[in-house]
């Protein structure tokens, strides 16, 4: 197998436009041909084209307060981003960005960038979420799917009413490692079958998160030689 990169996003380490600081997740837009990268340190979601990787835009952006981020700020309707892992898009032109440390979802409007929505907030009662890792929405019914990273489980809500749904897994009372049980999940995905996949960062279920992860790599690079 080749190691040789086809294209490249981004032109180097930094801050600016078409720069970035520890990139995260990734999403496609299949109606506008834009891929929308988590750039992570940089507190943003980047914007390119798919055909050209021209940078387009960015959404999102960082507090220029830094004890703001030692109590993870964000809230209500604000753009302020800190330290994002993961995204996705629905079909009705909404970004949706996990909020990290400041524990929430935020839904944009992909466009003007302005902010719809959030989804939860920080805790570990049902519908609250603990640090939100890898996101996916089911477009067939309108499900977002959340790794609740720190609460050890992945729950769903509904996308458009932000209504906690149901949620799959927990820790138990030793190493999740058991059927039903996670040890800080990162990932989520939907297949085709309208499946959902999980990855977990364990040590101990390494190998089903990096199954999971190139899961969605070729996912994403057979949808991208679909849509060129």
């Amino acid at each position: 197998m080749s190691t040789v990169p086809v294209r490249i996003i981004g032109a180097s380490e930094g801050a600016a436009d078409n720069q970035f600081s520890q990139p995260r997740g990734i999403c496609l837009n299949a109606k506008t041909k834009e891929v929308f990268v988590v750039d992570s340190n940089n507190h943003r979601v980047q914007i390119f084209d798919l055909r050209s990787l021209a940078y387009i835009r960015t959404i999102g952006e960082r507090h220029h307060h830094s004890f703001a981020f030692a109590t993870g700020f964000g809230g209500g309707t604000d753009r302020v981003l800190n330290s994002p892992v993961s995204c996705c898009v629905d079909n009705a032109g909404h970004l949706y960005v996990s909020d990290t440390n400041s524990h929430r979802i935020v839904v944009f409007e992909q466009k003007t960038g302005e902010v719809v929505r959030t989804i939860s907030r920080q805790g570990s009662l049902t519908g609250f979420v603990n640090k939100p890792y890898g996101i996916c929405i089911d477009s067939k019914t309108g499900y977002l799917y959340v790794a609740d990273y720190h609460n050890h489980r992945v729950q769903v809500f509904d996308a458009e009413t932000c209504a906690f749904v149901f949620d799959i897994g927990h820790f138990g009372t030793t190493p999740g490692n058991s059927p039903g049980q996670f040890n800080e999940p990162i990932a989520c995905a939907i297949d085709q079958e309208h499946s959902t996949l999980l990855g977990e960062s364990a040590l101990n279920l390494q190998m089903a998160a990096s199954l999971c992860h190139c899961y969605v790599i070729h996912c994403l690079i057979a949808y991208v030689k679909s849509v060129m």
